[in-house]
């Protein structure tokens, strides 16, 4: 007998990259980047600076928002400033209870905690 999990009774899955959406979604170059650098591309042209000619084709293609992109920096790399949270705030005296629990990591509090 067929199971809820067998494949074959399941239905067709219809993902939201069928329909058009999903994680590639407006990734492209849109109709106003488009536009706007073809204008700044002719505006080169016609003011013979090629350097404003190249900028607005880079535009109209799409490189230059894959060039800002790439010097983006990832927002899920681990940063500098993480690392001084492991520091604790108030250090316990040496010799203490408290500052032998500190130092070894444990609860300074001597509070049962669940998890």
């Amino acid at each position: 007998a067929a199971g809820p999990t067998d494949p074959d009774e399941l239905p067709e899955q219809r993902h939201a990259g069928a329909v058009g959406y999903g994680p590639n979604y407006q990734r492209g170059v849109g109709t106003g980047e488009k536009i706007a650098g073809t204008i700044e591309e002719i505006k080169g042209k016609i003011l013979k600076k090629p350097d404003v000619a190249e900028h607005g084709h880079l535009r109209k293609t799409g490189e230059l928002g894959k060039q800002a992109e790439a010097q983006e920096p990832d927002p899920f790399a681990k940063g500098d400033a993480e690392e001084g949270f492991s520091q604790p705030g108030v250090v316990a005296p040496e010799g203490t209870a408290k500052g032998e629990r500190q130092a070894a990591g444990g609860n300074v509090d001597g509070v049962k905690t669940i998890g």
